[in-house]
């Protein structure tokens, strides 16, 4: 198994994960979608798949058009397999490991998916819990394809409560002061949550290459490392 943690010398404020002669990845941005980033930024590079514009995580990307298909074939034929990191509300009653397999379609009207057992898609997630801490929990979620919001979708579908999610269900990401009395106000004078967006990252994924596995791993953005370390020393 390879792993590759090489940097690109790119001129531009985003990280690269990591690089190889057919491939690279990079960290996607919160707030921006695969292909607006991709035309704005990377001309050169094709991103195999696309990651929701909420979340952020690794993007893999083909350097030319040889590999580029190759990759879309293994794709499609869900054999690269990705891990997201979700931080969660704690429940006690949910088991170390949960399995959802609806199928999930578009909603007709809004922008959202939904459960349909008749013009929905084969979807399956499989959560496995990482570490609870107290009042929240920490944990990963596999899959093989990469549909719109399945991982939120299937999460809310089974009772996890994923911290800042608003649109399956309201679930609020804590305040520092929450935990801790006499929090400063930042220089607008606004108390800010722990951590500015919904808590989910595409932290892993793996994939077939040059006979053999390649895995590809990304840390945790800072600021979802800093809110972690906040509740282990306060909550």
């Amino acid at each position: 198994m390879a792993i590759f943690r090489a940097t690109l010398d790119f001129p531009f404020p985003l990280k690269t994960i990591a690089d190889s002669a057919d491939y690279c990845a990079i960290e996607k941005p919160i707030g921006v979608g695969t292909n607006i980033l991709f035309l704005t930024k990377f001309l050169s590079f094709s991103p195999i798949y696309s990651l929701d514009a909420e979340l952020s995580g690794i993007i893999l990307c083909a350097k030319n058009k040889q590999f580029y298909n190759n990759l879309r074939n293994i794709y499609g034929s869900a054999k690269i397999v990705f891990n997201f990191t979700i931080f969660a509300q704690n429940n006690d009653d949910l088991p170390d490991e949960i399995t959802c397999n609806l199928p999930i379609t578009k909603h007709h009207e809004c922008d959202r998916m939904i459960v349909s057992h008749t013009t929905g898609k084969k979807s399956q997630t499989i959560f496995k819990k990482i570490k609870t801490l107290k009042q929240f929990t920490l944990w990963s979620a596999e899959m093989n394809f990469l549909r719109k919001h399945q991982a939120r979708l299937h999460a809310y579908e089974v009772g996890i409560k994923i911290l800042g999610e608003d649109t399956y269900g309201e679930i609020p990401i804590p305040f520092l002061s929450n935990f801790k009395q006499k929090v400063k106000l930042n220089r607008k004078g606004i108390l800010m949550p722990l951590y500015p967006a919904i808590c989910i990252y595409l932290s892993e994924i793996n994939f077939p290459y040059d006979g053999s596995n390649v895995k590809i791993t990304s840390p945790l953005p800072s600021k979802f490392m800093t809110m972690l370390k906040i509740i282990q020393k306060w909550n």
